[in-house]
């Protein structure tokens, strides 16, 4: 839609978590008539070299000439960049947020089996956690429990963008009840409903992987006493318990 200039905008903007289902999100979204979702990642606002492009290099991955659409923009790794709050809002400052989370334990044994999978000399869980803030700090691949700490990704926006600007949906709740979950969703975006839109396939990694490169029961019960925090943060948020992340 217009910006109150007059100038074409991206409306709404899928920003995290990784490795919690923004591409099982996206390919809902992009069967709805009245929405117009970027198929890819373009990295916009996170890439310095792509932000120096400009407006007109970004907007060419849209086409404005439909009517009545909204049009979307899904990068996860948005959600971990502390330029992006400012610059996302300089562009578009009534941008719509959509986060959906997943259980951050099971979130960082998910990114680590993606790690792993892309290069097999990947921190492992133990080593990362023993620089967890060094590597937060440099937002590096292997920031694995940074990446699950989503209050503090919040954060960073919400010194941008008030509260009713973001919406947070819960990725287990989504799979649970998907009908609910993007009723709720675009009822929120200002479309029609979404009672047609398919549950797409979860872009999961292969199970050779998680056998190749199990998590010890240690391990994961290291990450829930250090996640205990984010748990609670973000049911504080929504004002209620999350039954699938106890």
């Amino acid at each position: 839609m217009a910006s109150e200039i007059g100038q074409p905008v991206v409306d709404f903007f899928i920003v995290g978590a990784m490795k919690s289902g923004t591409s099982t999100l996206r390919d809902m979204l992009r069967q709805h008539a009245e929405i117009n979702l970027y198929r890819g990642e373009i990295h916009y606002f996170d890439k310095p070299t792509l932000f120096e492009q400009g407006n007109d290099w970004y907007h060419a991955h849209f086409d404005f000439t439909q009517e009545g659409v909204l049009h979307g923009d899904k990068s996860p790794s948005y959600s971990l960049s502390k330029d992006v709050p400012a610059r996302m809002h300089a562009y578009n400052p009534q941008a719509r947020l959509i986060w959906i989370l997943r259980n951050p334990v099971k979130r960082v044994v998910s990114n680590f089996h993606h790690a792993k999978k892309r290069d097999r000399e990947a921190m492992s869980i133990e080593e990362s956690l023993l620089q967890a803030e060094d590597l937060a700090a440099t937002n590096s691949p292997a920031a694995y429990l940074f990446r699950s700490q989503y209050e503090r990704h919040l954060a960073m926006f919400e010194e941008y963008f008030d509260d009713d600007h973001h919406y947070i949906m819960i990725f287990e709740e989504l799979l649970a009840d998907p009908e609910q979950e993007l009723q709720k969703l675009t009822a929120w975006l200002g479309v029609s409903s979404a009672a047609e839109l398919e549950l797409t396939h979860s872009n999961e990694g292969r199970s050779v992987i998680k056998r190749k490169f199990p998590v010890e029961p240690e391990t994961v019960a290291q990450l829930d006493e250090l996640l205990k925090p984010t748990v609670a943060a973000i049911e504080a948020r929504l004002g209620r318990r999350i039954p699938s992340w106890s």
